[in-house]
């Protein structure tokens, strides 16, 4: 394993089990709590709200604009998950750090830095803090129920030139150290050693040409073990294919 990857597992453990604080990155004025109830976006449909989706798109255009590094922002309904991601020169950089590289142990959402930035690989791999408090990817470990799993189908990334609709399909729970993150990988590859460790999966249809992305955070069930949360990259190409 890559020594980078192993350094980051590592000291992922150390700090998830103990982090609190919380960091605020872009502030905006609408957000999913202030709509009414009927207009709150879901996770089991693969449509945003018209506001949610303005406010998602001027945070990734703020962000894009300000910071070199930022590849994207990542939002799940029904989830604490709505944040700037970034890609560092290497993996350690946004582990402890803001998106203004100044040291928070809460650090930043961040893709591999082996990977392509406009998510041109077959498999992208994120990482993220497993907070207690749900911050960060924390929510990844209340979805290993079938209900909570079930309800959360869908998920969102809009980058400076596309938004994407990510359509979940798995969670599994491996080692940090499983050859599954030595980046680049095939997806026939990603995509076995995945399913051998799988808790939850769905059924849906995967081309050649497919990309993945895999949110993956520190798990408890026993030493460096970590769940990843997996779903297929779709493009949309018209306002019309996600905002409802």
């Amino acid at each position: 394993m890559n020594n980078d990857i192993g350094e980051r597992a590592l000291a992922c453990q150390a700090f998830a089990e103990n982090l609190t604080t919380t960091t605020t990155v872009v502030t905006t004025t609408t957000t999913a709590e202030t709509l009414p109830r009927m207009e709150k976006d879901s996770g089991t449909e693969p449509y945003l709200t018209a506001a949610k989706a303005a406010e998602l798109r001027a945070n990734a255009d703020a962000m894009a604009a300000k910071y070199p590094d930022f590849v994207g922002w990542l939002y799940l309904a029904d989830s604490q998950i709505d944040y700037p991601v970034m890609q560092g020169e290497d993996n350690e950089v946004y582990l402890h750090a803001t998106v203004d590289r100044v040291y928070d142990r809460l650090g930043t959402l961040y893709i591999d830095f082996r990977n392509d930035r406009h998510f041109s690989d077959p498999v992208t791999i994120f990482f993220g803090h497993n907070m207690a408090s749900g911050k960060m990817f924390g929510n990844i470990r209340t979805f290993r129920s079938q209900s909570a799993f079930s309800a959360h189908k869908y998920g969102w990334l809009f980058t400076p030139d596309t938004v994407y609709r990510i359509d979940f399909f798995a969670l599994a729970v491996l080692n940090a150290y499983d050859t599954l993150y030595n980046l680049p990988n095939t997806l026939d590859y990603y995509l076995e050693r995945m399913y051998e460790n799988v808790h939850f999966r769905s059924d849906i249809e995967l081309g050649e040409d497919d990309r993945v992305v895999a949110l993956s955070t520190c798990a408890s069930d026993y030493e460096d073990a970590r769940a990843i949360f997996t779903g297929k990259l779709v493009e949309m190409l018209e306002d019309s294919d996600y905002i409802r």
